[in-house]
C-alpha cells in the first residue's frame, strides 16, 4: 500500500515538474522579438525577397540595416509603437488582415475581430489608430472607421452621425481626427473634425462643389486635399487655423503621397498625360517639379519619406515597380540623386508626423 502511495505521489510530482517547465519554455511563435525603437529614423526603407523582409534606416542619403521584420502588407510607427497589418488568407475581393500592435514595452496588442482592416492611420505619438474594417470578403460589408487607443485598449466608432467617404480621413494631433463625409440623409458633404478626448465632432469646411477623393495631414495647420468635380481634379491647401480652402493650379488627377519638409510641401502624383511626377509647393500656392525625366519611371506605390535633414527619398523603376531603385532629393540644392543601384522589391515608409 505505502509502495503505491509512493508511486503515485513521484508520478504527481513528476507531471507538475513538466508542466511548471513547458511554462518556463514558450515556443518559438511565443517569444516577442525585443525592437531596437531608436533605429527606426524618420524615414524607413523595407526590402522585400520571397523569404524574409529587411528594414534599413535612411539617413544622410545612406541605408543602415536595422533587422528582419515580420511578413506584413502595410507598416506605421512613430516613437512609441510599431503598427503591422498582416495577411491572414488572399481572398478575391478583399484580403482578411488582422493588426498587430508592438509597445516599447514590448507588449503586443492583437486586433482580429472583424474580417478585414484596412488604411491603417496612427496619431503623432501612437495613441490612437483609425481604420477601415469589414465583416466579411467584400466592400460591401463594410463596417466604418474606427479609432483603437492603443492605451486604453478601447475601440469606437468615429461617427455614428456621418458616412465617412472611404479612406479621406488622417490624424491633425494625437487627439484629433479630419475626415470627409456627409451626414446621414444629407446631400450636402462637409470636412469634419472629431477629438477623442472628449468625443466633440464638429464641422470644418463645406463642400458644396465636388468631393474630396484625397486628403492627408502635413502638420498640425495644414491638410492637402484633391477635390473632384465635372471631370475635373483640384489640388487645394486647406488652413485649420482660418478654416481656408486654397487651391493650386497644378492639374493633377491622383494624389499618391504628400509630406512637408520645412516650408516645403512635396506631392507625387498624376499628370493629365497621366505620368506620375513629384512637385514641390509651397504655401503661397507657388509649385514646380522636383523630379523631371530622372528616374525613367516614379514608382507610385512605393512610398515617400524625409529625413532628419529634410531630404526627401522616393522609388524610380526603368519597367517593372518590383525592380525599383531608390532615391533621393537633396533639400540643400534640390538635385535628385541614384542612392542604392540594387533593383529590389522596396517599399518606404514615413514614421508619422
Amino acid at each position: 500500500m505505502m509502495k503505491k502511495k509512493c508511486k503515485a505521489f513521484i508520478l504527481l510530482l513528476f507531471m507538475l515538474l513538466l508542466v511548471a517547465c513547458n511554462k518556463e519554455v514558450p515556443s518559438e511563435k511565443d517569444i516577442i522579438k525585443d525592437y531596437n525603437y531608436s533605429n527606426f529614423t524618420k524615414a524607413t526603407l523595407m526590402e522585400s525577397s520571397e523569404t524574409n523582409i529587411k528594414a534599413y534606416s535612411l539617413k544622410d542619403g545612406k541605408r543602415e540595416y536595422i533587422e528582419e521584420i515580420e511578413d506584413i502588407i502595410d507598416f506605421k510607427y512613430s516613437e512609441n509603437i510599431l503598427v503591422y497589418l498582416k495577411e491572414k488568407n488572399k481572398n478575391k475581393e478583399l484580403p482578411s488582415t488582422n493588426i498587430t500592435v508592438i509597445k516599447k514595452d514590448n507588449k503586443r496588442q492583437s486586433l482580429d475581430r472583424y474580417n478585414s482592416y484596412l488604411d491603417l492611420k496612427i496619431s503623432k505619438n501612437g495613441e490612437n489608430i483609425a481604420y477601415r474594417t469589414f465583416e466579411e470578403e467584400s466592400l460591401s460589408s463594410a463596417k466604418g472607421v474606427m479609432i483603437y487607443n492603443t492605451i486604453t485598449n478601447k475601440e469606437s466608432e468615429v461617427s455614428n452621425e456621418i458616412l465617412i467617404s472611404g479612406n479621406v480621413y488622417d490624424w491633425i494631433d494625437e487627439s484629433t481626427l479630419i475626415y470627409y463625409g456627409a451626414m446621414n440623409n444629407s446631400k450636402g458633404s462637409a470636412l469634419f473634425l472629431k477629438n477623442t478626448n472628449d468625443n466633440e465632432e464638429k464641422k470644418l469646411l463645406e463642400i458644396n462643389d465636388g468631393f474630396i477623393v484625397h486628403l492627408e495631414s502635413l502638420d498640425e495647420n495644414n491638410i492637402i486635399t484633391i477635390k473632384y468635380s465635372k471631370e475635373n481634379y483640384e489640388l487645394a491647401l486647406i488652413d485649420l487655423k482660418e478654416g481656408t480652402y486654397n487651391p493650386y493650379d497644378l492639374k493633377l488627377s491622383k494624389v499618391f503621397y504628400s509630406l512637408k519638409s520645412g516650408e516645403d510641401i512635396y506631392v507625387m502624383g498624376k499628370d493629365e498625360s497621366e505620368k506620375n511626377y513629384i512637385y514641390k509647393l509651397q504655401l503661397d500656392k507657388s509649385f514646380k517639379k522636383a523630379v523631371f525625366n530622372f528616374p525613367k519611371n516614379i514608382n507610385s506605390s512605393g512610398g515617400m519619406a524625409v529625413d532628419e535633414n529634410g531630404d526627401v527619398y522616393f522609388l524610380g523603376y526603368e519597367i517593372n515597380k518590383e525592380k525599383s531603385k531608390v532615391y533621393m532629393i537633396k533639400k540643400e540644392d534640390n538635385s535628385v540623386n541614384l542612392i542604392i543601384d540594387k533593383e529590389r522589391n522596396y517599399h518606404i515608409y514615413q514614421k508619422d508626423k
